[in-house]
């Protein structure tokens, strides 16, 4: 809620960044990936592309749709100091759109 600013709660980018860690502390995959997102983009915390495409690639190593998605963009663009790579990309998206659900 407080990542997107939903259903009244004004958005907080901190906040976000507290409940997701929590998350993960937890071992809740998708907040593994949320994370990873947040530490790529500077979302909440200060900025580390290391450890945010870390945490990323184990959220997609865990089945997260979104996280593979993610990196499959990445891959493809060459962002967050990842080089291009389309074998990368082609198949983090194919791991995504495959995904049940």
């Amino acid at each position: 809620l407080f990542y997107n600013g939903e259903d009244g709660i004004v958005k907080d980018d901190a906040k976000a960044y507290m409940w997701i860690s929590r998350a993960v502390d937890l071992d809740f995959a998708p907040a593994i990936g949320a994370k990873g997102q947040c530490l790529l983009h500077g979302t909440g915390t200060k900025r580390n592309r290391v450890e945010g495409g870390t945490l990323l690639g184990i959220a997609a190593g865990r089945g997260v749709a979104e996280s593979q998605f993610c990196l499959g963009v990445i891959y493809y663009h060459g962002r967050h100091g990842y080089a291009k790579n389309y074998g990368m990309a082609k198949c983090w998206l194919e791991k995504a759109v495959t995904q049940e659900g």
